[in-house]
């Protein structure tokens, strides 16, 4: 069974909660912005902003979703939210199945114009 598949609107919750808690468990610590970390920087916030275009979302779902992947795009150029390609995982401690690097991988494999 592959566990990457295309993201669907039941997925956001979760999308939401694995970005937020990685930018606060990595950026925090170095920017320690209470009021955008922590008022600003919230799941449902980050819901609203992945409805409109959960179709470039890639998941890795293993029967719990433990990452995602997407890129955003405005035309032809990359829309930089924030930083173009955004792949997070829940864990550091995820890492040892491979998902992040699979996720990416397949999500390069995916883009307009990319040989397949």
């Amino acid at each position: 069974m592959n566990p990457i598949r295309r993201a669907g609107m039941e997925d956001l919750e979760r999308i939401a909660e694995i970005e937020v808690f990685n930018y606060r468990l990595y950026f925090y610590p170095i920017f320690r912005s209470d009021e955008f970390f922590f008022n600003q920087l919230r799941v449902s916030a980050r819901i609203r902003h992945y409805e409109t275009d959960v179709s470039n979302l890639l998941v890795w779902d293993d029967g719990t979703v433990k990452g995602f992947c997407g890129i955003r795009f405005a035309g032809v150029e990359m829309d930089r939210s924030p930083f173009g390609m955004i792949c997070s995982i829940c864990s550091p401690r995820c890492t040892c199945c491979g998902c992040a690097l699979v996720l990416v991988s397949c999500m390069v494999k995916n883009l307009p114009g990319s040989a397949t």
